[in-house]
Parts: C-alpha cells; structure tokens; sequence
C-alpha cells in the first residue's frame, strides 16, 4: 500500500525538492503559551525534508508563528546534528524517546514516497535509487516499491564518451570544444540532470573552464526576494486568526526570523564525506535589552552595579537565529592567540613615595571622622618632610638625590654628568590583559545553477544586512547589529574534533568581489558567473582558562 503523503506540502520556488508537515508531539515540561497564558503539554514540530537527498530539518514552533531549529538529520551518517539540546531532551529523551524512533521512521518513510511520487526521468529515477541506498534509508527500501518504467522516460547517457553535434561537446561532465567559448551554445548538450544550455548567454567565455559551465539556469524564476522555506513575504497569523504588526520593532527583532539554512554548493557536503564551515546568525541581546527603564527596578538609587555587568558571559548576548550559512573549508585555516605583556619600572625614589602615599590613604580609609581625616593628613604631610629630610641627609643618597631634582627642573640629565650613576628602574614585563582574537575567511562563489546564483545572491545581503545597525523608530539610537556563531562541523555531523573553537563574534569587514577574473561575465538572468567574498570576524569576548576545560577539539 502506497504511503499517504497528503500531509506533506511542497515549499517549491527555490526549493522545489522539499516538502513540510507539522506534527504535534508530547515534551515532558511544558512551555508558557504567550497567547493564551497557559502551559502546553504539546508542541508543533515542523518536518521540512528533501526528497532528493533524504535529509531533514526539525523546527520547534514558537510564538507568532516563529521556528528554532532542534535538530538536522544527515541519511548518510544516519544521526541526527542537534543543535538545541534542551528542545530536543523535552521531546525526544527519557519517557519520549520512542517518540523519536517513530517520528524517525514516519518522516523517513515519507520522504521515500514523495522521491517515487516525483520519478519522470532517468535523473530522478537514480536519486531516487541512490536514496534507497543511503545508510539512513537501507532498512526501509522496501516499504516503498520503486517506480516502473516508462515509454516517456529517457534512454541512459553514457557519461563516459562525448556528447552534443559540432565542436561543442560534454566530456564526463565538462565542456570542452570550441563553438561555446565563441560565445555559442545551440550546439551545447547539458550534463546528466540539467536542461538544455541553449538558454544561457556569456559574455566571455575565454577566461572561464570547466566547472563554471555545470549547470543551467533555465526556466527558474524566483519566487520574490525571499528564501524563507519557499514563501516569499510568509503572513505571521497568530491564535483564532488574529493577525500580527511584522512592522512592530519588538516584533522585528524578536520574532520575523526564520532560521533559514543557505548552502554551498546546494549539495550535502557529509554526505560526500567533506567538513564544512557553519555560520549562524542570532539577534543580538542582553537581559537590560529594551532601554534604560529596566534599568535598577526596585533599586532606592535607580541603578545598580549588576545593571551594568553581565553576568552570564558573552554566550547570553546570543538571541534569535537568523539564518544558518554553510560553506566549504578554506585552504587556510589558522588562529592566533595574543595577550598583552608591557615593560614597567618604578625606582626608589618612585618607590618610597608610593609608600608614603599608601600610608596616607590608609589612614584616611581607617579614620571614623573628619578631625581624624585632618589628624592624618597632617601626619602625612609631617612624614613626608622627615623622609625627604632622611634622604637628603644620607651621605650616600642626599648629593644623587641633589643632582636627581636638579636635573629635572632643567631637563637635562645632571645625575650622570656630576655622579656616574643612573636610578635602578627596576624593569619588569608585567601582564596587561588579554587581547580579542580575529579571523578572515575568503571564499570563491562559482554559481551553477540558477537555484545556487539565487542563495549566493541571499548569503551576500544577509552578511551586508546582519552587520548594519538598525535606528530606532525615533531615530535616537542604534541598535546593536546582529553577531555570530562559527563553527567547523565534522562529516559525522559534529564539531570539528581536531580544529578550534569560536566565541560569539561580531562581523567587522566584509567585501565582495563581483569580477574576480578581471572581466564582466553573466548569465542570461543577470547572475554574476562568480563571486569572491571576504570576511573579518572579531570575538566579542577574550579567551580565559577556563574556557579551554569545557572546550572540544583543539579548545579556543
């Protein structure tokens, strides 16, 4: 019996492989509904899964109909990446944990089904065969049959010899010949799995090889300026139809993100066994956030020191998720770790005056009045006398000393000129604090598709956008821009267990390059045919001790 699939819905657009579905599952502690008031027992997980690679997102629903990502599953490692792990304990550990295994099972199956609904041809009849073969997907091969063949499905390619008519020609994947590099493609017959070339339109194809011809871009038309699981400008509806004010600034910054995920290349990089880089963008926030009427609340003065300092360390300025950036690893990958150490002297002279002065302030601490205060600043100024007396009579001291304070009226070094001697500065490197580390990536963008100029195009706006200020309504301040989280994912679908870690950071420069072959070149649609974007990211907090303890890999 064929596996229902009229609950999932295709996001289509620019993500025509994927398909959503919402369940309702049991969470041991429930959560404050903010509409309502009351404590769920429940929570609305959506499943957004790809029926082209077998992997799948989970999104716990919050208020105002905004998501946070829980989990993401990879089919070839057959584990799930959790990315936050108090959601998923709620749902899927302990007296839940059968709860994972079926839900598990349900989207898997699911996504089989939605693979065989979609063969028409030779390429999607290979993804699909290829998924059955998935190690998350072995185990349920057989609970959907596979599709059979038809008269309308086309004859297999041999991708071992040329392909195409004239001089233009596909060898394994790469274009060689040389009608297209004249600025032809009638002649050009696309790859496996991509329409035909004629649609796209160089305006130099000298300088370019190989990889940057992969692909099409044809027939795809963007669904808005919006990659939010398909939707462009998605309605935020609320309990009993109430709709809510996206343009309200609280609700701006708390909830209208999506947590989307943009990728490149569009392919699973785990599944071919590769690391990648993972940027994930978060509101920035503190818990005074809002203005300084929270600001001291109960306190008799109106503030308070603890207003002031943050308790929690850097990792509490994380907010709201705003898109989650996965790129390939770079071929220079290095950190650099500083502390500031500066040269300090204090001679006797210097020495025996900050004694003086310690004395001094001690006193004034200790005394329990104002006849006191002036007692002891009397002394002081009594013992100050004696001891410049002391020194000036000291056979051995009172002619440096003369010669010292002589020098210094005139500016010149008299000490050295009538004795020969210099003051012991007593030089030591004495530890001034840490220093906040920086790190640069630089990444190559070839677009092969019209799908993957669409996300590059989306990473380059969300960067520029994330690192801006926003003014307030009243145009009196400035919002903190948004900040992130880096880090370098393993194959298995964890943190890299032999590079270092990332504290919070703030994006500090950002360029993009749109001619980095030094000429212009587009595809039909208006497509750059690369990008090159550089990018300095600075910690907002220095790295301590401590830090390294809890810290995996090769720590921070």
């Amino acid at each position: 019996m064929a596996k229902d699939t009229s609950g999932w819905k295709s996001l289509g657009g620019n993500d025509p492989t994927k398909y959503q579905a919402t369940l309702d599952l049991d969470q041991t502690s429930g959560r404050r509904n903010p509409l309502t008031g009351q404590t769920d027992s429940k929570q609305k997980v959506i499943y957004i899964t790809d029926r082209a690679t077998g992997s799948y997102d989970a999104y716990a629903e919050g208020a105002f109909g905004s998501r946070s990502l829980i989990y993401q599953y990879n089919p070839s490692t057959n584990q799930p990446n959790i990315v936050d792990q108090n959601q998923y304990d709620k749902l899927f550990a302990g007296e839940n944990s059968q709860q994972y295994t079926n839900t598990h099972k349900e989207v898997r199956i699911a996504t089989l089904a939605l693979a065989k609904e979609n063969v028409s041809g030779n390429t999607s009849r290979k993804e699909y065969q290829e998924l059955q073969n998935t190690t998350g997907y072995k185990s349920l091969a057989n609970t959907v049959e596979p599709p059979a063949a038809t008269d309308d499905d086309p004859a297999p390619v041999n991708t071992g010899e040329e392909q195409g008519s004239g001089s233009s020609a596909v060898d394994n994947g790469t274009l060689t010949g040389g009608d297209i590099f004249n600025g032809s493609v009638d002649s050009f017959l696309a790859p496996d799995g991509f329409s035909s070339g004629s649609n796209l339109s160089f305006t130099d194809f000298g300088s370019l090889g190989g990889d940057a011809f992969l692909g099409t871009a044809d027939d795809i038309t963007a669904a808005g300026d919006s990659f939010a699981f398909g939707v462009a400008n998605p309605g935020i509806i609320g309990k009993d139809n109430t709709e809510f004010n996206t343009d309200d600034k609280f609700f701006t910054r708390q909830f209208a993100e999506d947590g989307e995920i943009l990728k490149y290349p569009e392919a699973d990089l785990t599944s071919f066994g590769f690391d990648y880089i993972q940027i994930t963008g978060h509101k920035y926030t503190t818990l005074k956030a809002g203005g300084f009427g929270a600001f001291g609340k109960g306190s008799k003065s109106g503030y308070e020191v603890n207003d002031f300092k943050d308790q929690n360390g850097v990792s509490s300025k994380l907010g709201q998720v705003t898109k989650i950036i996965q790129l390939p690893m770079q071929p220079n990958l290095s950190e650099s770790n500083a502390v500031d150490w500066n040269q300090d002297e204090i001679n006797e002279i210097q020495r025996r005056a900050a004694g003086l002065a310690a004395s001094g302030i001690t006193g004034i601490r200790n005394a329990k009045g104002i006849g006191d205060g002036m007692s002891v600043a009397a002394n002081l100024l009594g013992s100050g006398s004696e001891i410049v007396k002391n020194m000036l009579t000291n056979e051995k001291l009172g002619p440096f000393i003369t010669a010292y304070f002589a020098g210094q009226a005139v500016g010149a070094n008299i000490v050295g000129r009538s004795t020969g001697q210099v003051l012991n500065k007593n030089l030591e490197l004495l530890f001034k604090g840490p220093k906040l580390r920086q790190f640069s990536f630089n990444f190559t963008f070839t677009p092969r598709s019209n799908s993957e100029a669409l996300t590059i195009k989306k990473m380059i706006r969300f960067f520029k956008k994330s690192m801006a200020p926003e003014i307030s309504p009243e145009r009196i301040f400035l919002y903190t821009p948004d900040i992130f989280q880096l880090q370098y994912i393993h194959n298995s679908g964890g943190g890299h267990p032999y590079l270092n870690r990332f504290k919070p950071c703030a994006l500090t420069n950002f360029s993009a390059n749109y001619t980095p072959g030094n000429s212009y070149m587009t595809y039909k649609d208006g497509s750059m045919t690369q990008y090159q974007v550089a990018m300095t990211f600075s910690e907002l907090e220095p790295i301590y001790q401590g830090d390294h303890d809890v810290a995996g890999g090769t720590g921070y």
